[in-house]
Formats: C-alpha cells, sequence, structure tokens
C-alpha cells in the first residue's frame, strides 16, 4: 500500500486525502467486522457453555499456530486491485475504496494468523469487545501505512529497504509467521491461565 499512497505524496495534497480516505475507510470496514463478529459471539455464547468456547479458542489457537508454522496461514490471495490506480478516482475516493477493502480484513493476504486468533478469541470469550478489537486493528494498519510512506519518500535509503522488504520477503515472512505462531501458543496458554469457570464466582 506504500507503494501506491508514496507516489501520491510527491502530490501533496493529493498524497494526503489518500491516506485520510484510507484510514476512513479502514476504520469503516473493521467496524462491519467488528458488528457480525460481536454479533456471532453473542449468538454462540448463548448456545454453549464458557469451558466449550474456551476449548474451541484452544484448539483455534493450536491449529492457526500449526499452520502459520507451515506456512499456511488462512487468507485471501489477493491484494487491493491495482487496477484502481488507472480509474481515475479522486485520491480521497481510492483511499476509502481500499481502505474499506483492508478494513475487511478477510479479503486480502495475512502475514500471520495472530489477527485471526484474537479477532476468534476475543468473539467467543467477550463478544463486546469484538468492535474495538477490530477498530484498533484498522488503525494500528493505517498508522504503520503512513510512517511507512512518509519514511520512504523523505529518506531514499528507507525506500530502498522497502524494496529490500519485497526483494526478501520470504525470509521475512517465515520470520513474520515463527514471531505469529509464538504469539499465538503463548496467548492460548495466558488464556487458559487466567480462565475461571462461572460457577467459581
Amino acid at each position: 500500500m506504500a507503494g501506491v499512497s508514496g507516489p501520491m505524496l510527491r502530490d501533496h495534497r493529493g498524497g494526503f486525502r489518500f491516506l485520510g480516505g484510507l484510514g476512513v475507510g479502514e476504520l469503516a470496514g473493521s467496524l462491519v467486522v467488528g458488528l457480525v463478529l460481536y454479533l456471532l459471539g453473542t449468538m454462540v455464547s448463548a448456545i454453549t457453555t464458557e469451558p466449550v468456547r474456551l476449548g474451541i479458542v484452544v484448539a483455534l489457537g493450536i491449529l492457526l499456530a500449526a499452520a502459520d508454522i507451515a506456512g499456511k496461514t488462512p487468507q485471501a490471495r489477493r491484494q487491493v486491485p491495482q487496477l484502481l490506480l488507472k480509474s481515475g478516482l479522486p485520491p480521497a475516493v481510492l483511499g476509502v475504496t481500499y481502505g474499506f477493502d483492508l478494513g475487511l480484513l478477510v479479503t486480502t493476504r495475512k502475514a500471520g494468523s495472530l489477527g485471526w486468533f484474537a479477532l476468534a478469541a476475543v468473539s467467543l470469550l467477550r463478544p463486546t469487545f469484538a468492535p474495538v478489537l477490530a477498530i484498533v486493528m484498522a488503525a494500528s494498519t493505517v498508522l504503520v501505512i503512513t510512517a511507512w510512506t512518509l519514511a520512504a519518500e523523505q529518506n531514499p535509503e528507507d525506500r530502498r529497504l522497502h524494496n529490500a522488504w519485497w526483494t526478501g520477503h520470504r525470509i521475512w515472512l517465515r520470520a513474520i509467521r515463527a514471531l505469529s505462531a509464538t504469539a499465538i501458543l503463548a496467548a492460548t496458554v495466558i488464556v487458559v491461565a487466567g480462565f475461571q469457570p462461572s460457577w467459581i464466582h
């Protein structure tokens, strides 16, 4: 995405309009996902017990960590459509379009499964927090894209580092997935360790 927003920043106003639209679109898309997860989590909570939901979270944690280690992170194998760059859309509208696509989460490639685990765990165990988590994830993505874009456009060395990322992306991807798997397993252990059946209270 920095490859899209970077050239736009050379047209100062167009670049910032694109990034602003990207933020709005990401937040809108993530809110849709968060509300859907909230509804699904609430429905599941109504028909299952807390230990059952915890068991599902543990099973998902193990499966997603294994998927990352095996290089099989669940994802849609597509990026946001680059053809839209030639559509003539104003930068802000283009940003909103791309942002909404990214904010839906399930429609684009993913480096690791940690986000999937976090959303699933929160939806199953604390569904009211699902919209908040989805929005936080979207806001974090926008901040990273903005920071990377600004750094790459202001410093040619950073732009070369960006290019190096894509040149060696498979090495980086393996490292990210290993970290993701480790974080998922650690979070699973923490969730289990902190679980207290409702009948104890």
